[in-house]
């Protein structure tokens, strides 16, 4: 689930991503290292496909974003990587 601060910037993300329409978004889902290392990886997939969605029902289309789910880093957390078309 999205807190308000994060839905904060990902909206500020959606209108930067607007007016730059030439750039695409991978954004990479990752999770914690305890516990059940595949349950950690569906975790930090389900995580980066929630912002996913969030941002295209902010107006961001799904043909410039991917979702990738990292290896387990220990930190539970959505990164985002800016790339040129």
């Amino acid at each position: 689930q999205l807190n308000d601060v994060s839905r904060k910037i990902l909206d500020d993300l959606a209108i930067k991503l607007q007016s730059w329409p030439s750039y695409y978004l991978q954004v990479r889902g990752s999770a914690t290292t305890q516990g059940d290392l595949n349950a950690n990886r569906e975790l930090a997939l389900k995580r980066a496909q929630a912002t996913l969605e969030y941002l295209g029902s902010q107006g961001v289309s799904n043909n410039r974003m991917k979702v990738i789910a990292s290896e387990t880093d220990g930190k539970p957390r959505v990164s985002f990587e800016l790339g040129q078309l």
